[in-house]
């Protein structure tokens, strides 16, 4: 008889497939939204399409390019026209549908250009129209359209303060919306009187549409004051440019107008639809995981916080488990989220990549068999080209013969990628078209 722990070890790479099958934008359109007629449905809701002149199509991010071509086979011939803008050099199967590249993970010229088009796009646009739009993740870094006086430049390098400093995905978009002229609803803003369906897939934590794609077509609670907090919060108020200092210190004095808040009427006829988040790959998991005979539970879908912490946390969690476990059979606990990582070396690695060494130490005197692993749904963990690593009961000690002092320098430099890469545990599965955070399967036993 397979034993669970070497069952698990065959199979987790399969489970994790599962997991980003699941939340794959083909499928979850599929899944969400269909047309008889001239009636469209999406889940419960329905809406009359005769209502409409033109039916117009707005898709950003990694994911967008599949969202597209699923929402062509929906609809076909009722598209008028439609533009895509992702990272890839996307073609689209209708030529009512022009693609631009955007840059990821950093805004480059490619996004300027991308704004620029997005912008003319829906100059044409009416009151008697309906737009559809696509958001995925990666969508704030593929589309930049910053106030006068500000530069490429200058947005390029807080965004880089940013990602470097631990801030939450909440805390850097915030910052974004206020260093935008379309971004925290101004482009619906633009669109408005015409009527907006959004269909998103989350790639953050708590999936609210305010902060999915620095939330382009819904309100925002945020404020410029809100960001100067968040910069002085990671001690960077000095260190951004003269050009964002002044610009979020008008809006703050209100000189400038903040972003619409939810309740504005731009929104009133607007609605949006979370169609995918980490919950769905999740419970993909889970199943794929009891098919396999694996006693499974998910723990959470929204982890954040530091890499450090969350180790210890969960250094603690799997101990207390392991003493809890009466039975000589092992179990699997899955989680999801995205953690933080505050950058200081100059090495190689991802927050999951991190987030396992770290974890490491904690575990190096526990005997009983496991394996944990993690993945980005993305594929991609960071600006590496991996998605993620795994670490077993044999990972510490095959570090060195002062595992403690090895891990320890590495984790300094921020080096996760070449520890994991040195030992052959990476984890690769090329670029998936999606992007709902990240996943982490945790084998005891």
């Amino acid at each position: 008889m397979i034993s669970p722990s070497r069952r698990f070890k065959e199979n987790y790479r399969s489970i994790l497939e599962s997991a980003i099958k699941a939340v794959k934008p083909e499928f979850l359109l599929k899944k969400n939204v269909n047309i008889r007629g001239e009636i469209l449905k999406i889940r419960s809701e329905i809406f009359d399409l005769s209502e409409f002149e033109k039916i117009y199509v707005i898709g950003i991010g990694k994911g967008a390019p599949s969202l597209c071509d699923g929402l062509i086979d929906i609809f076909g011939e009722k598209i008028e026209k439609g533009i895509i803008i992702s990272s890839e050099n996307y073609k689209p199967g209708s030529e009512k549908i022009s693609s631009f590249k955007g840059d990821h993970p950093f805004p480059g010229d490619n996004s300027i250009h991308a704004a620029g088009e997005l912008k003319n796009f829906i100059r044409n646009i009416n009151e008697k129209d309906l737009v559809i739009t696509l958001l995925t993740g990666g969508s704030s870094a593929m589309i930049i359209s910053p106030p006068e006086g500000i530069k490429l430049k200058d947005i390029s390098e807080i965004n880089s303060l940013l990602i470097r400093s631990g801030a939450s995905i909440h805390e850097i978009n915030c910052i974004r919306k206020h260093l935008s002229t379309i971004k925290g609803g101004q482009l619906a803003k633009m669109i408005h009187p015409a009527r907006i369906i959004s269909l998103l897939i989350s790639d953050v934590t708590g999936s609210d549409p305010g902060v999915i794609g620095s939330g382009l077509f819904y309100g925002d609670l945020s404020t410029f004051q809100e960001a100067i907090d968040i910069l002085r919060k990671y001690s960077l108020i000095q260190k951004v440019g003269k050009a964002i200092s002044y610009h979020l210190k008008k809006g703050a004095a209100r000189d400038i107008d903040d972003t619409p808040e939810p309740d504005d009427p731009t929104f009133i006829n607007n609605r949006s639809y979370i169609i995918g988040e980490n919950i769905n790959a999740l419970n993909a998991a889970k199943e794929r995981a009891e098919e396999l005979g694996l006693n499974s539970e998910i723990l959470r879908s929204d982890e954040q916080g530091d890499v450090r912490s969350a180790s210890k946390r969960y250094g603690e969690l799997i101990r207390k488990r392991l003493s809890n476990n009466t039975t000589d059979r092992g179990f699997l606990l899955l989680a999801g989220g995205e953690f933080t990582v505050k950058v200081s070396g100059k090495g190689e690695g991802g927050r999951i990549q991190e987030f396992l060494l770290s974890l490491l130490p904690e575990l190096k005197d526990i005997t009983t068999p496991f394996l944990i692993a993690g993945a980005g749904t993305d594929g991609r963990d960071g600006k590496t080209d991996a998605a993620g690593a795994w670490i077993d009961e044999n990972t510490f000690r095959l570090s060195g013969t002062d595992p403690q002092a090895i891990i320890s320098s590495y984790l300094k430099n921020n080096d996760s990628y070449n520890y994991f890469k040195k030992l052959d545990q990476l984890i690769y599965t090329g670029p998936t078209g999606t992007n709902v955070m990240d996943i982490f399967l945790f084998f005891l036993g």
